[in-house]
């Protein structure tokens, strides 16, 4: 082989390595331009995943709350049911004298309706029969 031959046998090598070289520069491009894509996507995953974590914290501050507010719903019931029950209860208190007043007015007017209606008239002095015999005074 010739020094000629063996130079141009060379020179085509280099220029396959060239545009092997160039193919290898297209390529990494493609590859870094895919690589900043999905470092863009990455990032709006990451971004994505703090509003997941800010909602599901909100979620958990609105349950808390709302815990706390049934308890405090379920506290003001007992209070509430404590209260109507002492207020009953001293309604009935009420009734039950009103009740036994009631039939001790009975008692005393039936006693006196009794005396009214069995006192005679005629036998009656005082003229005011009513008076006569209610007061036990009836000399009749």
């Amino acid at each position: 082989m010739t020094n000629e031959e063996f130079q141009k046998l060379v020179l085509e090598k280099l220029e396959s390595l060239d545009s092997g070289m160039t193919n290898m520069d297209s390529r990494t491009t493609t590859i870094e331009s895919k690589i900043v894509n999905i470092e863009s996507k990455m990032t709006n995953m990451d971004s994505r995943m703090t509003n997941m974590e800010n909602n599901m914290a909100t979620k958990q501050e609105l349950a808390d709350g709302i815990h706390c507010l049934e308890t405090k719903i379920d506290d003001l019931t007992l209070l509430i049911q404590k209260d109507v029950k002492g207020m009953l209860e001293l309604n009935n208190k009420k009734l039950n004298k009103i009740s036994e007043d009631i039939k001790s007015l009975v008692e005393v007017t039936g006693d006196h309706e009794i005396r009214i209606r069995t006192c005679p008239a005629d036998r009656c002095k005082d003229t005011r029969r009513r008076f006569c015999c209610i007061s036990k005074r009836c000399t009749g």
